[in-house]
C-alpha cells in the first residue's frame, strides 16, 4: 500500500484481492460497511446509501466514545471502474470535499486509487490519509476470499 499527503489532498493506493465489479459494488453496500467502513477506534459503521448519482449517502462510524457522522452525495458511479462523492464530515470542518476511487483491474485484482482532495488543512490531511489507509485496509479484508 502506498500513500502520500499533499497539504489538502491525498492518495492511498492498494491492490486487493477481488474482482473490480465485486470492490466496486461494496462501495455501494450499506450492509458490508458496517465492517470495513470502522477506521481507528470505530468499532463498527452504519450506512444509509442511495446508489445513483445525484444520490445522498450517510455512514455513521461507531466509536467508543462518540459517533461520527459523515454525508455525501454521488458524483459519478461509473461501474466498475470510478465512484466520484462528495464528503462531509467533523474532519473536513463540515466543508464540502471530493474523494474519487479509481478501480483498476489487475488480472483477478483490483488496483483501489482512492484520491481525497479539497480538505481544509495538512493536519485533517494526514489524518484523513490514516483513516482512509485504514479503511481500505479493512475493505480488503472482507472482500478476501473465505
Amino acid at each position: 500500500m502506498t500513500e502520500s499527503v499533499e497539504e489538502t489532498r491525498l492518495t492511498v493506493r492498494r491492490t486487493i484481492p477481488a474482482r473490480r465489479e465485486k470492490v466496486f459494488d461494496a462501495w455501494l453496500d450499506a450492509e458490508g460497511m458496517r465492517t470495513w467502513m470502522a477506521p481507528g477506534m470505530a468499532q463498527g459503521a452504519t450506512a444509509e446509501i442511495e446508489p445513483r448519482v445525484g444520490g445522498a449517502f450517510r455512514i455513521v462510524m461507531h466509536g467508543t466514545d462518540r459517533d461520527y457522522d459523515h454525508r455525501g452525495v454521488y458524483r459519478v458511479l461509473d461501474r466498475p471502474s470510478k465512484i466520484v462523492f462528495t464528503w462531509v464530515s467533523d474532519g473536513t470542518n463540515r466543508r464540502e470535499s471530493l474523494v474519487t476511487i479509481e478501480l483498476h483491474e489487475r488480472g483477478e485484482e483490483t488496483e483501489v486509487v482512492l484520491t481525497h482532495e479539497g480538505l481544509p488543512d495538512r493536519k485533517r490531511t494526514e489524518d484523513h490519509a490514516e483513516g482512509w489507509t485504514r479503511i481500505v485496509e479493512l475493505l480488503a479484508k472482507h472482500l478476501a476470499p473465505k
